[in-house]
């Protein structure tokens, strides 16, 4: 059993997009070492990060992401527990909806391929969550 916490938020107009580049760099370097996984979806400032573990640690882990400075209108969008990780091979992808030529990024998400970030088949709830993401997003 796996635990899953799906949150979007939204980042202050003075954090760079660099900024979250080096989360996502240094969050894959932690979640390795807290057996987590899953992906950051960021376009033009609204984040949608999947967190993917141990319940307690996950819980643990989005309660420090809510008391970060750089994002506002933290939303949980679902904590559940599932049957097995939709995200096992990534520590933390990241996705930058709006670049087309960083090669820093862990895979590039525009609306032709956005259904290439995702699992193969996504659990229902991921499936909906995301697409809703990208409609209000704008993506």
């Amino acid at each position: 059993m796996v635990h899953q916490i799906i949150y979007t938020s939204a980042a202050l107009p003075s954090a760079t997009q660099d900024e979250f580049r080096s989360i996502a760099r240094q969050s894959s370097i932690n979640n390795k070492t807290l057996d987590v996984t899953g992906i950051m979806l960021y376009f033009q400032g609204n984040i949608m990060q999947v967190l993917e573990g141990d319940k307690d640690t996950v819980v643990t882990l989005f309660e420090r992401i809510k008391s970060d400075k750089r994002h506002t209108s933290i939303t949980k969008l679902l904590s559940r527990d599932a049957n097995s990780r939709e995200f096992s091979d990534w520590s933390m992808g990241f996705s930058d909806a709006g670049s087309e030529n960083s090669i820093e990024l862990s895979f590039l998400l525009n609306k032709a391929n956005l259904k290439h970030a995702l699992p193969e088949a996504p659990s229902p709830e991921l499936d909906i969550l995301t697409k809703t993401y990208a409609r209000i997003s704008g993506l």
